[in-house]
């Protein structure tokens, strides 16, 4: 049986306002910061670029960022189907978009949500300069609204997707997964806990709560659009949760891999530069999150938020906060390197590319959860299929037995750049992230004056 992305049953509002995890305020760095980059990267070592590596020639240069392949599951092979509401026929002959012109300058425009020194840097660095007009060839920051898209020229790129909010918002994002579910079988995604969206779900949260009480299983309670690990609570009483307040509700991962005695998530950097046809790049050097005090899952430590939640926001407030100070030691600390993580792994004789394969599955089938929606709003309301890509951060946690679990998606992934490690990954993420993009310099006003024509064809 083959498994297809099909077309959601749900309204798309036009909500983009979705989840930002900033995690606080960043120092000024100083220009020296581009020596610890590389612009145009080569091969590396790492026994893991053979999986992970880029191998699309056509689209980047980039070693890093690597394209994640389809994956085979337990129903059959992963498809995708394209579904277009809007064409009638053959497509119209059109006069061609203008060649690329260098005598025109690269402009960047930052909003809330990306002024970050990382960003800035980047740009700087591949050529760009700062503009706060409307004339920009990309802009990095907040999502746009709907009625935004529509004003940006052919040729202009924006770090957000229309509709990207369905997976930064946890409620959405669980009625997508769960939908994928539906369609296509319990077996076709198994990397989401048990969630219930209240209040709709108060009822069916109540009967589970009933039947695996004596089994002492654990539930978590999470705002649908918070960050920072603001209002998120380990539930004691179901009578905690207030009748008509939306919320999250999931059964807590009880059993979690511990390395050290702690807890920790995995947060994977997920770039994607198009959903028609889908294409996902995972940057290799993510980052590991982890609690300040060893883990304890008896009743008295609940409201132990350093115990029970992974979130950088919360922990570094923690006076058992070890911070990193040299981006070559990333197994220090309480904030660990993607690498050092699976370096630890392989030295405990864990399978890492197993478990890193069943990573892949999962940000795929996420993806896929939302395709649809994606490419019909990408159809309505963006000027070309090259208008959008977007960085999605990808929070993963493992049990015991070392299977992934998907936590939630940011869209808005923090950059600040408060220690070393951070400067040297997330900077290099941003660069990586701009060779893939592939903005064009270009004369504007040749540009709109073939849209003139194109609309009175």
């Amino acid at each position: 049986m083959d498994i297809e992305a099909i077309p959601s049953d749900d309204l798309v509002l036009d909500e983009p306002l979705g989840e930002s995890d900033d995690e606080g305020t960043e120092e000024e760095s100083s220009d020296d910061e581009s020596t610890t980059f590389t612009a145009a990267l080569g091969a590396h070592d790492s026994g893991y670029d053979q999986e992970f590596g880029a191998t699309d020639s056509k689209r980047t240069g980039s070693a890093i960022l690597g394209p994640i392949r389809l994956k085979t599951c337990k129903t059959g092979q992963i498809e995708t189907r394209v579904v277009d509401f809007y064409s009638n026929g053959a497509p119209k002959k059109r006069e061609p978009t203008p060649e690329p012109d260098k005598r025109w300058p690269l402009l960047f425009k930052v909003s809330s949500g990306g002024s970050y020194n990382c960003v800035k840097g980047a740009f700087r660095r591949a050529g760009f300069d700062q503009t706060p007009g409307s004339s920009f060839n990309v802009h990095w920051g907040r999502p746009l609204r709907f009625s935004e898209f529509k004003d940006l020229d052919e040729l202009q790129i924006v770090n957000h997707f229309p509709g990207s909010f369905l997976l930064g918002r946890k409620d959405h994002m669980a009625r997508c997964c769960q939908r994928f579910r539906r369609d296509f079988g319990p077996d076709a995604f198994e990397y989401l806990p048990k969630t219930f969206i209240l209040p709709a779900d108060r009822a069916e949260l109540i009967t589970d709560w009933e039947g695996r009480k004596d089994s002492g299983q654990l539930y978590i309670y999470k705002p649908p659009n918070g960050c920072k690990g603001i209002g998120i609570k380990i539930l004691t009483d179901i009578q905690q949760i207030k009748p008509k307040v939306p919320c999250v509700v999931s059964r807590y991962i009880a059993d979690p891999f511990l390395i050290n005695g702690a807890k920790f998530d995995l947060r994977i950097y997920v770039v994607v530069t198009g959903f028609l046809p889908l294409r996902v790049y995972m940057h290799q050097s993510g980052l590991a999150r982890f609690c300040t005090q060893k883990y304890d899952s008896k009743a008295r430590t609940r409201n132990n938020r350093y115990r029970h939640l992974t979130n950088y926001a919360v922990n570094k407030s923690s006076k058992d906060f070890v911070a990193n100070t040299d981006p070559n030691l990333d197994n220090v600390g309480h904030k660990w390197s993607l690498r050092a993580v699976l370096e630890h792994l392989e030295q405990q004789g864990t399978d890492v590319k197993s478990m890193m394969q069943q990573i892949d599955d999962l940000i795929i089938k996420t993806l896929l959860s939302v395709e649809v929606p994606i490419n019909t709003n990408m159809s309505l309301y963006a000027p070309s299929n090259g208008s959008c890509f977007e960085v999605f951060g990808f929070d993963v946690m493992l049990d015991s037995k070392l299977k992934p679990w998907l936590i939630e998606v940011n869209i808005s992934p923090s950059l600040v750049t408060d220690s070393p490690l951070d400067k040297q990954l997330k900077s290099r993420l941003v660069t990586d992230t701009l060779h893939l993009i592939q903005a064009r310099s270009y004369d504007r006003q040749s540009l709109q004056e073939v849209e003139r024509r194109r609309r009175v064809q």
